[in-house]
């Protein structure tokens, strides 16, 4: 049975046997190209805004998720907010411990409307406040790739 084949009868199904070979490339898009350059070319986070719905996106998107509307209003964001939350991360994506563990925070950042997450650094758990000020500490120009974590972390003011 084919993928385009409509299952009329559950006594139809069919299994496959053994492994699956999937493979996957995931890619930034149009958007996230020009907010990763600008990240490694200029060291500032881009966002959009929606005129319509007065949101302002960031990371920056090409559509307004709330009314669908395209957004052509590319602003640069300040690498400031507050703490909303945090965490410690104690494992890797693949489940391997992390030495040391990963402060992760929930960040609102500043002339945007949602939340941005990232490593916190500079600072101890024990500090952390809800609402305390952060700043983003980016890598030397020289070090950047293009990358989210060109971002190193965000510690307190």
């Amino acid at each position: 049975m084919g993928l385009t084949e409509r299952i009329s009868n559950g006594d139809h199904l069919e299994t496959w046997q053994g492994n699956f070979p999937l493979e996957h490339l995931y890619t930034v898009g149009i958007a996230g190209e020009r907010v990763l350059r600008e990240l490694k070319d200029h060291g500032r986070l881009l966002g959009t805004r929606c005129g319509r719905c007065e949101y302002t996106y960031v990371p920056a998107r090409l559509y307004c998720e709330r009314c669908l509307a395209r957004l052509d209003e590319w602003i640069p964001v300040p690498l400031g907010g507050s703490l909303a939350s945090f965490t410690t991360v104690f494992q890797d994506v693949d489940g391997r411990p992390l030495d040391p563990p990963t402060l992760m925070g929930l960040i609102a950042l500043d002339e945007s409307s949602g939340y941005f997450v990232h490593r916190l650094g500079e600072v101890e758990e024990r500090s952390l406040r809800i609402g305390m000020t952060v700043e983003g500490v980016m890598k030397p120009v020289g070090e950047r790739v293009g990358s989210i974590d060109d971002i190193r972390y965000f510690r307190p003011v």
